[in-house]
């Protein structure tokens, strides 16, 4: 029997378009990162689970897989801090600072590093990382909210509203919890 949400999602409650991103994000497994390189990506995903760690077991959201996927395809909010360069050399960048302040003889772990650099002792002149850290806060949030299991977990149900109001949505999902006991 498919979960109450899984029913929801293919209801004609939702629409083609969010059935589709919603599905997206949930086939991850497994996931290759497109814009991140290999020697990045481990950073980045270290970086999502020390500022957002995934200890409940049914918000385990890919954070870093879905900012790499909306580095990959040129998506972001259209908002960052006017002292940063785009997304995605900011990213690279950051990546950068990291790397080499966690290479050196007396590196920091992924907590105190993060930590330093909330409170800038990271910031360059020309590039103040603290900022960036702030931003990549914002996207692990983000994706860690717009995520199918995140969205389970918190029993939310605003994405099926194609058809219905959502007051005949909350019916409805009533209905089928009931229909399964």
């Amino acid at each position: 029997m498919q979960s109450p949400f899984i029913q929801l999602l293919q209801s004609d409650q939702v629409s083609p378009q969010t059935r589709r991103i919603l599905e997206e994000r949930i086939a991850l497994p497994g996931y290759k990162p497109g814009f991140f390189t290999a020697e990045e990506w481990p950073l980045v995903e270290a970086f999502s689970e020390a500022v957002l760690p995934q200890t409940h077991p049914f918000t385990n959201a890919p954070c870093a897989a879905l900012i790499d996927q909306a580095l990959t395809r040129e998506e972001g909010s259209g908002w960052r801090y006017a002292a940063l360069p785009p997304a995605p050399i900011a990213y690279r960048l950051a990546l950068q600072i990291i790397r080499e302040a966690l290479t050196q003889a007396d590196a920091p772990t992924i907590a105190i590093l993060l930590n330093q650099i909330q409170h800038k002792q990271h910031d360059t002149p020309t590039f103040p990382i603290s900022l960036w850290l702030e931003g990549f806060k914002v996207d692990v949030v983000r994706y860690w909210l717009a995520h199918p299991d995140t969205m389970v977990a918190l029993d939310y149900r605003g994405f099926a509203d194609d058809r219905l109001t959502p007051h005949d949505a909350l019916t409805e999902i009533q209905v089928i919890k009931q229909a399964q006991r």
